[in-house]
């Protein structure tokens, strides 16, 4: 797909595989085998928030 699009998604994959997991738990409450209470606490939930503006940045200057 880099090859396709000359974009490089470096910079950002691995927030892209972390928030993938969590976008897979939320739609199969039953992939995780916990509640959501025992999966998320206040500073994962600002770690994701802070993944997922890193991403929409990097979406952003690349629509460009």
């Amino acid at each position: 797909m880099k090859q396709e699009l000359k974009l490089d998604a470096d910079e950002v994959w691995e927030d892209l595989r972390e928030l993938t997991i969590h976008d897979t738990i939320s739609r199969y409450p039953n992939a995780a085998n916990a509640l959501p209470s025992q999966l998320y606490d206040e500073s994962k939930a600002k770690d994701l928030i802070g993944r997922a503006e890193k991403i929409l940045g990097w979406v952003e200057r690349n629509l460009r």
